[in-house]
């Protein structure tokens, strides 16, 4: 596992990925990747097993107002080359309303040397904090 402090200004997008901590009852809740018609569901557990997660720390996380270390995922490695040939704009929906759109282009970079856009998941037995002033936590 590799180990990676980025300042916020090199990195591109960092994609959130906050999945409610499941109950033993119900089922670990699933992150879907829609590409036109065809759909990739992975849970948090599968993102946090891959060979390619890696620990992030920013020196200034600009939502938190400090210090934050997170699992993170290449978004590149999670699209794959294939679905990325296809796509020129990525939409990220989260379940809270919030919606951010990333160029292909701009993601793509990241495979030739320029800033890496991540795909963050929190660790189910630490999970983030609560946005300062909000009620609200920063999930999907």
């Amino acid at each position: 596992m590799m180990r990676s402090a980025m300042q916020l200004g090199r990195l591109v997008g960092l994609v959130l990925l906050g999945l409610v901590n499941a109950r033993a009852t119900h089922a670990e809740p699933p992150l879907e990747l829609s590409f036109g018609v065809n759909t990739i569901r992975v849970s948090r557990t599968q993102l946090l097993s891959r060979s390619d997660v890696v620990d992030l720390d920013l020196v200034y996380d600009v939502v938190y107002g400090r210090v934050m270390a997170y699992r993170a995922i290449p978004l590149l490695s999670v699209i794959g080359k294939r679905a990325a040939q296809r796509i020129d704009i990525l939409e990220a929906a989260a379940t809270d309303g919030y919606v951010s759109q990333l160029p292909m282009s701009v993601i793509k970079r990241g495979a030739v040397g320029g800033s890496m856009a991540w795909l963050a998941s929190e660790v189910a037995k630490h999970p983030w904090p609560a946005v300062p002033k909000n009620k609200l936590m920063a999930k999907p």
